[in-house]
């Protein structure tokens, strides 16, 4: 039995629409239109196009990935090992797997099998260059690279080569094996045989996830402390007051997006850095050089109380950035970006925002809630900012560059009420978005741990908000339960504990915080969820007075 598949249609018809691990913001499908293979003829104006070939290399680089293990074998032929899937890609295109392939893994192999060939010089470096960003910063901040790797391995080898269709033997595992050089190919880390791909960037078994990243995080966040993400430039007197101490960081509960937004901003930081010293910032071109493509526009969302503001607020802690906040509205217009008219002394004087200022100084621009804005006003006043040419209009109409160390931040509250989605063009302009959750049970109780509770305490006051949860989920299915669960948050367990503090009852707190939320949008199913308290243990903070 012979099963054909067109590789075209494996690597772009794909209905996935996966985000990439390694590059956040990334998905298959997404066009990207300054990203051109040199095996492109002069001709050939389209966009490159994120492919299947993206996700191969997320597969072997991202932590949470499933471990592979590959040998190359004679003439070029490549064996793949993955979780009870066995491969081998000949060079003539013939596939023999132990059991009907999904398209991922012959995707993979195909991206193993152009490394191994060493035909395609430019997919080959691209793929160094990628393997060493990685290695470095554990996400890849260059979107544009990941297009240039889906863009060469269509035009310089699948076009080039002429293979469009792989044809694949459904055989049993003897046989695999049989072709392998090893007899246990789940021992070999990484490419073996005579045209192995150069050490360095040979691919390997992936990672072994950390524990939630505790460890990892730990060491990451006392790097912060220690400086080691500062950004290295000299701001104006006039910042001072927008800059937040290191100090700041003490007691904060890192996640994995505080620590791959940090690489980030380090990353693309460094690099406009090396730029400055040849430019002249007072010049609006030279800001435009300086920026090049190292420009950060970022978007972070989740429900009320996940600690978006906090974590800018850390972001800026940690680099040692200015942090500039405007807090918008549905009543929000471009006056609070462009620069305001106010009466002072009977005359009408132009008075700068803080979005000009951090423009036009340098800084993170902090925008919250950026989607309960008009669409209107936050293109016709920040559409030019976020992207080329890099302008906003002063006062209405006088043209400010974009300092290239502006770092354009927003904050949306998703499923609130009267929230809603970006405009499509403005959101398509923020390449990367973070979703923000409430944290683990061990960072929630930490965090917890920061109004000078006990870890006791804390750990109760967990455990009823928990229950509560479960409550509304699982007991009100007439309710509305989404909105109900966007008011409950780590602010209301704050606000128990608080009580608490001051002396309040520990029950009587739950309820007049935690439950006292729900109660807020509806009474009859606050007061089910009150009856959980009563098979709740009894709190006992004599020690604590």
């Amino acid at each position: 039995m012979s099963d054909s598949f067109k590789i075209n249609t494996l690597l772009y018809a794909t209905a996935l629409k996966k985000q990439l691990t390694c590059c956040p913001g990334i998905t298959i499908g997404m066009t990207s239109g300054t990203a051109k293979s040199k095996h492109r003829t002069a001709s050939n104006n389209a966009d490159a196009k994120i492919s299947m070939i993206a996700l191969a290399f997320d597969q072997f680089v991202s932590e949470t990935s499933t471990p592979y293990a590959f040998v190359e074998l004679d003439a070029g032929a490549v064996y793949m090992e993955q979780s009870g899937f066995k491969g081998i890609l000949s060079s003539d295109m013939v596939l023999s797997t132990n059991r009907r392939p999904e398209p991922a893994d012959i995707v993979a192999l195909l991206f193993v099998h152009t490394l191994a060939s060493r035909k395609n010089e430019e997919f080959n470096y691209i793929c160094s260059e990628l393997f060493k960003l990685y290695n470095a910063f554990s996400v890849v901040s260059e979107e544009q690279m990941i297009a240039l790797l889906c863009d060469s391995y269509y035009y310089g080898t699948l076009k080039k080569e002429n293979h469009p269709y792989i044809h694949s033997n459904i055989v049993d595992e003897s046989t695999l094996l049989a072709c392998v050089r090893s007899s246990n190919p789940r021992e070999i880390p990484e490419l073996k045989g005579t045209n192995t791909v150069k050490p360095g960037f040979a691919f390997r078994k992936a990672k072994k996830k950390k524990n939630v990243e505790e460890n990892d995080l730990r060491i990451f966040i006392n790097d912060c402390k220690a400086g080691k993400f500062l950004v290295d430039f000299s701001w104006e007197d006039s910042q001072t007051e927008y800059v937040q101490s290191l100090q700041q960081l003490d007691g904060y509960i890192p996640n994995y997006e505080f620590q791959s937004i940090l690489k980030k901003i380090k990353y693309r930081t460094d690099k406009v850095l090396k730029r400055l010293p040849d430019l002249d910032l007072a010049k609006g071109e030279d800001r435009i050089t300086a920026i090049g493509n190292d420009y950060i526009n970022l978007t972070l969302s989740g429900k009320p109380g996940t600690g978006k503001t906090k974590l800018a607020y850390m972001l800026a802690a940690a680099t040692g950035l200015p942090i500039y906040t405007v807090s918008n509205s549905h009543n929000t217009d471009e006056d609070e970006y462009e620069g305001k008219t106010k009466m002072i002394d009977g005359r009408a004087v132009s008075v700068e925002t803080d979005t000009l200022k951090c423009v036009e100084k340098g800084g993170i621009l902090l925008l919250e809630e950026i989607n309960l804005v008009n669409a209107a006003v936050t293109m016709g006043a920040l559409g030019q900012l976020v992207e080329f040419p890099f302008i906003i209009k002063k006062f209405g109409y006088q043209p400010l560059r974009r300092h290239p160390l502006c770092i354009i931040i927003t904050t949306m509250n998703t499923g609130t009420a009267g929230s809603k989605f970006m405009s499509q063009p403005f959101a398509n302009r923020f390449k990367q978005s973070f979703v923000l959750d409430d944290p683990k049970k061990d960072d929630f109780i930490r965090i917890l741990m920061n109004t000078g509770a006990s870890r006791d305490i804390c750990r109760w006051v967990y455990d009823c908000y928990e229950r509560v949860v479960a409550c509304v989920e699982d007991d009100n299915e007439m309710a509305d339960v989404e909105s109900i669960l966007l008011s409950l948050s780590i602010r209301s367990c704050i606000g128990a504990i608080e009580n608490i503090q001051e002396g309040m009852e520990p029950k009587t707190a739950i309820q007049n915080s935690i439950i006292g939320k729900i109660a807020e949008q509806d009474r009859e199913v606050a007061e089910s969820c009150s009856k959980i308290l009563s098979s709740m243990r009894e709190l006992d903070i004599e020690e604590e007075e």
